[in-house]
């Protein structure tokens, strides 16, 4: 029986607060990487992309990418709710009683 051998790298980086734990790993030829996202020790979420060929570089770049990418949305998603609450603030404040 053939035995696969697995290479893993791993990386931690910080964006816009969140941290990012990155994790790449060749079995066999084939490539999986996983993303995990903390914000305040909190778990947030994970991304997880496979390849069939490649190298692991590309796809610990392109996998920190969509983390950032994620993470940008959750900032842009924040600012549009304060925005929200602060309009309806304004409109409650000069409403007619």
């Amino acid at each position: 029986m053939k035995t696969q051998s697995s290479e893993q790298r791993t990386q931690r980086i910080r964006y816009r607060g969140v941290s990012i734990d990155l994790r790449v790993e060749e079995v066999g030829g084939r490539i999986f990487a996983h993303a995990d996202l903390f914000a305040k020790k909190e778990f947030r979420g994970r991304l997880s992309i496979g390849r069939r060929r490649g190298a692991a570089g590309e796809a610990l770049r392109t996998l920190e990418g969509l983390a950032k990418a994620r993470v940008d949305l959750w900032a842009i998603e924040a600012s549009a709710r304060a925005a929200g609450a602060r309009r309806l603030q304004a409109d409650m404040a000069t409403k007619p009683k």
